[in-house]
């Protein structure tokens, strides 16, 4: 693939997962405008919020089972624009299932099914950077990683706006038309691409070594346990999951709750402070990525260097950001800045772990990538169930100073063996004479 084709793919890929993100954010943001209006959930936001989240990620969870086998046998952009359509149709619908006869049951069902289209996004996204050429991959890889907080950023602004003008219903048919739109425009690069349906992986054996000729790599499935048994692949998968709970379920779901019950704010004012940080998010992924492969390129500067360095800023910053944020009540202004750093400096990742995690899968790093994934979406579903329990019994102090645990640990098990990714890379290839050697 050349530069310029591999980088028109990655940029409307991006905009398929931001479209992805702000369909995340739909539920957190509207559930004060639905609950408000006494429907016949007689439900309270942070409710609403918890039954919504836990059902998409169950739907999300359902789907890293199929997306490993799937990323092997469709075309990342196809696979990306086919279910971006169908989350889209699936947005579509959720005003009619929160107005039904049963809207708790009947939500929960769609926000499964949208869970589930949702979540072959990343994966059919990585799939997508794993054909770029290395030279602009740290770019792609951080435009990718922007998407997240690019579609966030997009809710947040814009979805308070259209509440204060216009009813719950209108941000969310607005939200899925525009979903609609990216899928057909990234199928129609795809055509133009002359990208075909189905990859070109079907029937052969890419990661064989030839120091291992009857060594097999047909699935994710056979590999699961040799991966795990690598420190550094282990080491990524916690620190996904970390990132997952801190980002998606207490950073995403839960933050303009904690917004309106720690610091005050109203519906109408939070646009701003639940702006800022995924701003933040996509400055940090865009240019930590560039930097890297203009520093490796033009100064010589290892990326292996450049990528350790940058994961101990994914991890201490926003770990000391979480604990001071803990002390704080009704700062909202002081809180944003905290929130701030503690998601936007975790985007340094995206040249860090995410970077190593391309650099150990190779070819297969849209499989591995499932596995971690597969991994971060049950750590979520279940941080979705306990967060309203955790916020219950002990409030958002105890629940802040966990979260900045979890980071300390994620950087324990991940940092000292980021010097090893051509071992780890051999045990994702079935190199055993290469593994040997390392070892």
């Amino acid at each position: 693939m050349t530069r310029s084709g591999g980088f028109a793919l990655a940029t409307l890929a991006t905009v398929s997962i931001a479209c992805n993100y702000a369909t995340r954010s739909l539920i957190p943001i509207v559930s004060h405008a639905v609950c408000s209006e006494g429907s016949e959930t007689d439900c309270t936001a942070a409710e609403l919020v918890s039954d919504s989240t836990s059902a998409f990620f169950v739907g999300d969870l359902l789907a890293q089972f199929t997306a490993g086998p799937l990323v092997r046998l469709v075309a990342g952009p196809w696979l990306l624009a086919l279910s971006t359509a169908g989350w889209a149709v699936s947005t579509l619908f959720l005003p009619s299932a929160l107005k039904s006869s049963s809207p708790q049951r009947h939500h929960s069902l769609l926000q499964g099914l949208r869970g589930l289209l949702c979540g072959f996004g990343y994966p059919s996204a990585h799939a997508v950077v794993a054909t770029t050429p290395h030279e602009i991959r740290s770019t792609v890889l951080g435009l990718i990683n922007a998407a997240a907080g690019i579609g966030a950023m997009l809710a947040n602004f814009v979805l308070p706006e259209l509440l204060s003008r216009h009813s719950w219903e209108v941000s969310i048919h607005a939200l899925g038309v525009l979903s609609l739109v990216s899928a057909a425009a990234l199928m129609l690069l795809s055509l133009k691409s002359r990208v075909g349906l189905f990859t070109q992986l079907k029937g052969k054996q890419p990661s064989t070594s030839k120091n291992s000729p009857g060594v097999k790599q047909d699935s994710v499935g056979g590999d699961i346990l040799q991966w795990l048994g690598e420190p550094l692949i282990r080491g990524i998968i916690v620190w996904m999951v970390v990132v997952s709970i801190g980002g998606q379920a207490i950073g995403g779901a839960f933050l303009p709750t904690f917004f309106i019950e720690r610091h005050g704010l109203s519906v109408a004012t939070l646009g701003f402070y639940t702006g800022i940080p995924p701003l933040a998010q996509v400055i940090v992924s865009l240019s930590a990525g560039f930097a890297c492969d203009i520093l490796a390129a033009k100064a010589g500067i290892p990326a292996r260097s450049m990528q350790i360095k940058l994961q101990q800023l994914a991890v201490g910053i926003p770990m000391l950001s979480l604990l001071l944020l803990s002390r704080l009540e009704n700062q909202p202004m002081a809180a944003c800045v905290l929130v701030t750093l503690w998601l936007g400096c975790t985007s340094f990742q995206s040249a860090g772990a995410m970077a190593v995690l391309h650099a150990v899968g190779g070819s297969r790093a849209g499989e591995m990538f499932v596995l971690g994934n597969a991994f971060a979406k049950l750590g979520t579903l279940l941080a979705a169930s306990g967060t309203r329990w955790l916020l219950h019994t002990f409030g958002w102090e105890v629940l802040l100073i966990g979260l900045a645990g979890a980071y300390a640990l994620s950087g324990v098990l991940l940092l000292p063996h980021m010097h090893h990714v051509e071992r780890a890379a051999a045990v994702v290839a079935g190199d055993k004479a290469v593994q040997k050697k390392k070892d």
